[in-house]
């Protein structure tokens, strides 16, 4: 079963850190503003993401170019609301260290 936290999507029991954004990644992308992009940190996604959501990595081997895995969610997946939770704890998360930051 996958569960997703503010710092990374579990599988199979490991969690894969990842992060969140919100909205299109630029004009030209035509998703809505509401889609949600997570972002493998240190690893690729596991075998249930890949039957959940498209993965997309466009890494070029020929020029040492290496991106990571990533996964845009759109409001009308039905995995959304469990996204969106994830992305606001992000949120929220982020905003309460850098207020700790600068206190």
């Amino acid at each position: 079963m996958i569960k997703f936290y503010y710092n990374g999507v579990r599988e199979d029991g490991k969690l894969n850190r990842c992060f969140f954004s919100k909205g299109p990644y630029s004009r030209e992308s035509g998703l809505d503003d509401e889609t949600i992009t997570i972002y493998a940190r240190d690893s690729r996604f596991g075998k249930e993401m890949r039957e959940l959501f498209t993965i997309e990595n466009n890494t070029e081997i020929m020029i040492d170019y290496f991106e990571d895995d990533r996964v845009r969610v759109s409001p009308d997946h039905p995995l959304y609301a469990s996204v969106n939770a994830a992305w606001e704890k992000s949120r929220a998360h982020i905003a309460k260290v850098r207020a700790k930051r600068n206190a």
